[in-house]
């Protein structure tokens, strides 16, 4: 399979991308509604108004011109990251110690309190279901839970008592 270089064209290019993707034998394919799949080999052959202002795989596309002019002036040209984080964002976590308040966003909620061993394994195990209650004419032979079906049954026993059968 050939290596397919994801283009995202700006909506103002889409048309010219498109109708040089048609013009290809065979044609350029598309991935989704915005997105063309183009070989690799026949990336170089795009032409340059297409890509202006597309996502290349992801990144923003930045032209031979654009990319000589940025190093010409600023020295080195930087990569723009999109969706990754900087490491003036991070933070030290010390295990055990609660974070501070500026860590959690504006829309944050409080989690409810943990509650203490013993209520936990006193709530642990299943709970009854209410709808099998009604009209339960199918009881557990081995804890007289009561199901609406055999079928019902028959699963809670493989589950709940794995080591007998019915």
């Amino acid at each position: 399979m050939p290596d397919l270089i994801h283009v995202e064209p700006a909506p103002e290019a889409r048309i010219a991308l498109a109708r040089w993707a048609v013009a290809q034998t065979p044609k350029v394919t598309t991935v989704g509604p915005n997105t063309f799949a183009i070989p690799a080999d026949l990336f170089p052959s795009v032409p340059e108004e297409a890509l202006t202002g597309s996502r290349v795989d992801g990144h923003r596309y930045v032209s031979p011109d654009e990319e000589a002019s940025v190093s010409t002036e600023e020295g080195t040209a930087e990569a723009e990251l999109t969706g990754v984080a900087q490491p003036e964002g991070f933070r030290v976590a010390t295990p055990g110690e609660a974070l501070p308040e500026e860590a959690y966003g504006s829309d944050s909620t409080s989690l409810p309190a943990a509650e203490p061993a013993s209520q936990q394994e006193a709530s642990v195990g299943p709970e009854p279901d209410p709808k099998a209650e009604e009209g339960a004419e199918y009881p557990c032979p081995f804890c007289d839970r009561p199901f609406a079906s055999d079928r019902g049954r028959a699963t809670h026993v493989r589950r709940a008592h794995p080591e007998r059968e019915l």
